[in-house]
């Protein structure tokens, strides 16, 4: 379940982050903490770099493959995507009618 402290809460933000980081991709939380950490201690930067080639290319690509991924996943899921037609659910029947209404594929019970 769900953490209910606020140290299991941070330990569920820090896996999933440091493991974006630690595999090369781009995650913008992450970048908005390391890019101004560069900067500080003094990298061949300039704040132009990390915001125009760094952080808004990041933070456009999460959030558009985010959206893409999460609302695909859901929609999958629990809605459109993830529901057979009557076609599949008529061919899945073997013309019985005896359908498993969640999936479209007989139940071993009526094989």
């Amino acid at each position: 379940g769900a953490s209910n402290d606020l140290s299991g809460k941070l330990v569920g933000c820090w896996f999933p982050t440091s493991t974006f980081v630690g595999i090369g991709l781009e995650h913008s939380v992450a970048n908005l903490f390391l890019m101004p950490c560069a900067l500080l201690l003094g990298a061949q930067l300039t704040i132009q770099d990390v915001v125009f080639k760094n952080l808004i290319p990041a933070i456009l690509g999460n959030a558009i493959s985010g959206a893409v991924i999460v609302a695909g996943s859901y929609s999958y899921q629990f809605g459109q995507l993830g529901k057979v037609s009557s076609e599949e659910q008529y061919i899945n029947s073997d013309n019985t009618g005896k359908v498993d209404d969640t999936n479209g594929v007989l139940r071993s019970a009526d094989k």
